[in-house]
């Protein structure tokens, strides 16, 4: 069981992993539990690679907590070679 058991309560988003929680077309799906307090079921890879990262719920208290979060800018940079130029918004 290690292997199947390196997620709980780790976080994921607004997900946190509670347990294993069977098989589905041979991948372990995982019972997890939003930030608005819906439980949902995730597939181990969704988690661990960022594609399930809320229960997905249209009135999701999570997502909207992270829309009414101020905007916070986001610094990017452009490189060319081996020189970094930073970009021009």
């Amino acid at each position: 069981m290690g292997a199947k058991m390196d997620l709980i309560d780790q976080r994921f988003g607004f997900l946190t992993a509670v347990r294993p929680d069977g098989l589905r077309r041979g991948t372990t799906m995982w019972l997890c539990q939003c930030d608005c307090g819906r439980v949902c079921h995730a597939q181990r890879s969704g988690l661990r690679y960022g594609r399930n990262r809320s229960c997905g719920r249209v009135g999701c208290k999570a997502k909207v907590h992270r829309l009414k979060q101020p905007f916070q800018g986001i610094a990017a940079t452009v490189v060319k070679g081996s020189e970094a130029a930073p970009c021009s918004a």
